[in-house]
């Protein structure tokens, strides 16, 4: 009977593996242009690229009239059997990174989570179409459940 649950562990092993390989591929779509959308007051730019075959990284700014403003950094990463979405965010968390796993990929949506954080305790990315992303944060600051959306289009 042993043999069976060690041949069944190898082959969820591998399942879980693959799973989180196609992920980190679907997630480097992101990469090859900037994403931007259109605020009432300019522009909030990410502009994704892959740095090898296990991160991905981004620049995300903020663009008012001839003013750019670079807002945060984020690596997406794999390590081992998990994929961590890290921004570093300017003026927050003491200028360190934090880390959130993804724990989801329903529905063509890339779940990360961080539940100890204080807000977002969610970042979602949906990859709506090649030129189209609908990306978002989500949590709970002091009991109440907040959502912010950011509708991208890319632009070459």
């Amino acid at each position: 009977m042993k043999p069976i649950l060690f041949i069944l562990a190898i082959i969820l092993g591998f399942f879980n593996y693959a799973q989180h390989t196609d992920a980190f591929k679907s997630l480097s779509a992101l990469a090859g242009g900037t994403w931007q959308m259109k605020t009432s007051k300019g522009f909030i730019d990410e502009r994704w690229k892959i740095i090898s075959p296990t991160e991905l990284y981004s620049t995300g700014f903020r663009v008012i009239g001839k003013d750019t403003t670079i807002e945060e950094k984020v690596r997406v990463i794999k390590k081992g059997d998990d994929i961590y979405y890290v921004p570093t965010v300017k003026d927050q968390n003491g200028g360190k990174e934090v880390y959130f796993k993804l724990t989801s990929t329903e529905k063509g949506e890339f779940i990360f989570s961080n539940p100890a954080h204080d807000f977002p305790q969610r970042v979602i990315y949906q990859i709506i179409s090649r030129d189209s992303l609908h990306a978002w944060i989500d949590g709970e600051v002091k009991g109440k459940f907040i959502k912010q959306d950011f509708y991208y289009s890319r632009v070459k």
